[in-house]
């Protein structure tokens, strides 16, 4: 073999191989397109630990983790989460699909909503994913043509990415909101007890003021001042009573629950205190 015939072959097989590596490094956290955005997180759902949330910060926003068999909310004193909303976004990015390759130049990145989520004028959101087998780091930026432009923040790339990646990096949107669902037939008797004048019974037609009560957030007891409170008591037809006691605070409106010790509302709503819009809260404690 003549050495311009060698330098030939192995200039072949030196492309070839650098082909391949560039490949490899596409395929290590997405696909080409059409291919998807994260082509092993789907099989690795059912074992993510933690997904943290963050923007225009250096440390994370929202914190979901995994604590024993339940999911909860690092920044809410590990109130529960919202499993369905949870659940609806890791399901969400395991299918998204690469709809076409944008830019590389961090110039551009801002345009995307791609840039870095250190800055605090920072577009997008970082979306990061904790499993056993991997970890994930996703910018969510701008939404476009049905999806959302993201960069993982290992890689260079800003892609276009189809379904729509909805974000939120606020704690208070990701508590689980349902605090009682108490059906008027449940209830024999409400009494309003303001902390000055007299009391008042409630009419029948008022009995079903807690069915599918939510809270816009939760808080710890201790951090509002529930002295010189109205006092809701919900006599049930069963025979216990559930006691909320509500204050309005700088025009955000909160409920403690006090509830027959010993069940698992008494566990579950100890030490919480719970914000009510303001509809919710006149129609439970109104006069």
């Amino acid at each position: 073999m003549t050495a311009r015939r060698l330098m030939g072959v192995l200039t072949v097989a030196i492309l070839v191989l650098g082909a391949a590596l560039i490949v490899s490094h596409w395929r290590g956290t997405s696909e080409p397109e059409g291919g998807l955005l994260l082509p092993h997180l789907s099989a690795q759902l059912a074992t993510v630990t933690s997904v943290t949330i963050r923007k225009g910060a250096a440390l994370p926003a929202v914190m979901l983790h995994k604590q024993a068999d339940r999911w909860t909310v690092a920044q809410r004193a590990d109130y529960p989460a919202d499993i369905a909303k949870l659940r609806k976004l890791l399901q969400v990015l395991a299918s998204a699909r690469i709809i076409e390759e944008k830019t590389s130049d961090p110039a551009k990145y801002h345009a995307l909503g791609v840039e870095s989520p250190d800055s605090p004028d920072a577009v997008g959101t970082e979306i990061k994913i904790v499993a056993p087998e991997a970890t994930y780091s996703i910018v969510i930026g701008k939404a476009s043509a049905g999806g959302n432009f993201v960069r993982s923040s290992q890689q260079a790339r800003g892609l276009l990415v189809s379904p729509g990646i909805a974000t939120d990096a606020e704690p208070r949107d990701w508590i689980d909101a349902r605090v009682l669902d108490i059906k008027a037939a449940q209830v024999k008797q409400i009494e309003v007890k303001p902390a000055k004048g007299p009391s008042v019974l409630r009419t029948e037609t008022e009995f079903g003021v807690l069915a599918d009560l939510t809270a816009l957030d939760v808080a710890a007891a201790d951090s509002v001042d529930f002295k010189g409170g109205t006092n809701a008591v919900f006599t049930l037809s069963d025979g216990p009573l559930i006691t909320l006691t509500g204050v309005t605070v700088q025009d955000r409106h909160w409920i403690s629950v006090t509830a027959s010790p010993g069940g698992a509302l008494a566990a579950r709503v100890q030490g919480r205190a719970y914000e009510l819009s303001a509809s919710r809260f006149d129609s439970i404690f109104k006069l």
